[in-house]
């Protein structure tokens, strides 16, 4: 009975394709409960968690695991302690931007910036396995060590860097901050078998294979979750506080702070749509939502 049961899982080991398996992948989550884009990500982090098994997503709060986020942090070289940062593999992200769909490179924090599909990406790379040789990630620190590159990042701390795979190859391309919307300051072509650097040149303009991203303003989301607070802080404040109303010596009552609210949710729609021209409607839409988990 025994032999038979060996010859079976001989057959078995030798008929089986291991890499046709996916592999398990821990996805670290860093994140605070003050933070709205937190919240749209930990909704987002279960449902990936949901559609893939091999996923498990370990939650990290920023104020009560310190010394493991410190770690995780060095580990990853990553710069900042801002949240919601994310780590797949050998990739870290930090923010969360739900209205993006591509990859990009903050040096200033030397991590990727964070969106659904760049992080499910992620995912999918490191679970179907396919990030064994170069992956997309390492073309960026790979790039970083190219003396153009240096030199660049010497005179810009803050830059940005996006990456094109075609034909084998990785174009990272490396951009000043102003200049993001329109051509690179340095292209790196890195072999995407061997991760050595092909060529670095300065281009004179936008280059078959590097795509621009679409960025965003985020200055009018800041400036409306400042001012929502400010408004319902003062709110609590004036209606418990029996000194304040001595020493303002004016009566606001509860329907007058009520339509002060109201003004101040129009003028700040008014500036999200102003200054999201590309989504409008929708971009106010999704900014509510990331919105309501943080005061509610």
């Amino acid at each position: 009975m025994f032999s038979k049961i060996m010859f079976f899982l001989f057959l078995f080991l030798l008929f089986s394709n291991p890499a046709d398996a996916g592999r398990n992948v821990t996805v670290y989550f860093v994140y605070s409960d003050l933070c709205p884009h937190c919240g749209a990500e930990k909704a987002f982090l279960k449902d990936l968690d949901i559609t893939y098994k091999e996923v498990g997503v370990e939650y990290l709060n920023i104020a009560l695991d310190e010394e493991y986020i410190s770690e995780l942090s060095s580990y990853y070289g990553i710069n900042g302690t801002s949240t919601p940062q994310t780590y797949v593999g050998d990739a870290a992200f930090i923010g969360f931007n739900d209205d993006a769909d591509y990859l990009l490179y903050s040096n200033r924090y030397h991590a990727f910036l964070g969106n659904p599909r760049v992080i499910e990406d992620a995912v999918l790379l490191h679970v179907m396995g396919w990030g064994d040789n170069v992956s997309i990630y390492n073309a960026v620190d790979i790039s970083g060590n190219d003396s153009l590159v240096k030199y660049f990042i010497q005179r810009d701390c803050n830059c940005f860097a996006t990456v094109n795979f075609t034909g084998g190859i990785y174009l990272v391309a490396w951009w000043n901050n102003s200049r993001l919307r329109f051509y690179p300051d340095v292209v790196v072509k890195v072999n995407s078998s061997t991760g050595l650097v092909i060529e670095s040149h300065h281009p004179s303009g936008l280059e078959e294979g590097v795509s621009v991203p679409r960025t965003e303003s985020m200055l009018s989301d800041f400036i409306a979750y400042v001012s929502i607070f400010i408004y319902l802080v003062s709110y609590i404040i004036y209606s418990h506080s029996r000194r304040v109303k001595e020493k303002i010596r004016v009566e606001i009552s509860d329907r007058q702070w009520l339509n002060g609210f109201i003004v101040l949710l129009v003028a700040l729609s008014i500036l999200l749509v102003y200054d999201h021209p590309h989504d409008g409607l929708d971009y106010l839409a999704r900014f509510v939502r990331r919105l309501l988990p943080m005061y509610l």
